[in-house]
């Protein structure tokens, strides 16, 4: 028996459903129009007159697998698609594909943070806040919410989390998502949570500072404590990390009121570049087990990935901060689009680690187009 084919990122855009009215601006699939814009942004166009202006160029490519018979999308069809769709069901559409994309393993970390498009605002609309999951070993985007500002990530989290099949997983937050109902969110689907703790949590912060303050002074004595070092050069800079965790959390009087919480975790980083050093602390609570402090220091390095593996990108790759698009659903459908050429360059078998790169010569190369093309179908 032949294996069963993966449905393919046409497949989940056929399934989206077309808002446009027949006539005469229905000239288009709606799957033409999003497939062409997804590998547009993948070959580097960052605007929709871009996107229009290769597709145009490359058509004679583009109809091996497209039915091109009507020509090819306008700048405005392109505006029009994007502005009809739904962005809800665009975005649950893209964490189906996404989710036959990336292969989770025991133990991955998946990263939600959230990230502002600056330039999507306007004098009466606060700019486009989207909180993702990013799968650091994978290296790929599972899914996004879009949210009105940053405080709002608290709601959108566990709508996030209850649409990503996380089981296995270890999931980390930054302090805004350190909530009671969050930690349980994440336990009801089968995942681990490494939880980072500020000041929006001033008592479980305070109390932690002073727990570890103390068990490095030699005031307090934990034989549970464990903790390891992990030291990087490179660039001109030293950077050390060290770790402590303990399954010690009796003493904390509300313990039971976080799901499964299993150790608290404090994470310290020293920076020297030259003859400058900087210091910064972190505490965690955690359903990690209080004996790995290698496997928590670990989790706690990988959510940056987010930072620099995705917004970075996004911005300098893909040009989202400058995208003069302030029409909501137009903002937030086109993010999609970036997120979806991001995965398709990244699981290219060709990928070379550097998607600016990758992205230009695609551009450039038919063959190279052809492994693109491939990555998503």
């Amino acid at each position: 028996m032949a294996p069963k084919r993966k449905p393919s990122l046409a497949d989940f855009f056929e399934n989206l459903g077309d808002r446009r009215k027949p006539g005469r601006n229905f000239r288009h699939p709606l799957v033409n129009v999003l497939v062409t814009a997804v590998i547009g942004v993948a070959c580097g166009q960052k605007t929709f007159t871009a996107i229009a202006d290769f597709v145009s160029m490359q058509s004679d490519w583009f109809a091996r697998f497209l039915d091109l018979s009507k020509g090819t999308p306008s700048e405005d069809t392109y505006r029009r698609v994007f502005e009809a769709l739904d962005p809800e069901v665009f975005e649950r559409s893209f964490m189906s594909w996404a989710a036959g994309l990336a292969e989770l393993l025991p133990g991955e970390t998946v990263a939600l943070d959230g990230k502002t498009i600056r330039n999507s605002g306007s004098k009466s609309a606060r700019p486009l806040h989207l909180v993702s999951a990013w799968a650091e070993a994978n290296g790929l985007v599972l899914g996004q919410v879009a949210t009105d500002e940053k405080s709002n990530e608290i709601t959108a989290i566990p709508i996030l989390i209850e649409a990503l099949a996380l089981e296995g997983c270890i999931v980390t937050i930054d302090a805004m998502g350190c909530q009671k109902e969050i930690a349980k969110a994440i336990t009801d689907k089968g995942a681990d949570y490494l939880l980072a703790v500020k000041d929006n949590q001033p008592t479980l912060h305070r109390e932690l500072k002073e727990y570890f303050d103390a068990f490095r002074a030699g005031d307090l004595t934990d034989e549970l404590m464990r903790s390891c070092e992990q030291a990087d050069k490179g660039h001109g800079r030293v950077e050390t990390r060290r770790c402590w965790i303990t399954p010690n959390i009796d003493w904390f009087e509300n313990a039971s009121d976080w799901s499964c919480l299993t150790s608290f975790c404090m994470v310290e980083a020293e920076r020297t570049v030259g003859e400058k050093t900087s210091l910064e602390t972190r505490f965690y609570i955690s359903t990690l087990a209080g004996d790995d402090p290698h496997k928590a220091l670990v989790a706690s390095r990988a959510h940056w990935g987010v930072e620099n593996r995705l917004h970075w990108c996004l911005d300098v790759t893909f040009g989202e901060d400058r995208a003069n698009i302030r029409l909501r659903n137009l903002a937030e459908n086109f993010s999609v689009i970036r997120r979806l050429a991001m995965n398709a360059v990244r699981k290219m078998p060709t990928f070379n680690g550097n998607l600016a790169q990758t992205g230009r010569r695609a551009a450039f190369n038919t063959g190279i187009r052809d492994t693109l093309v491939k990555s998503i179908t």
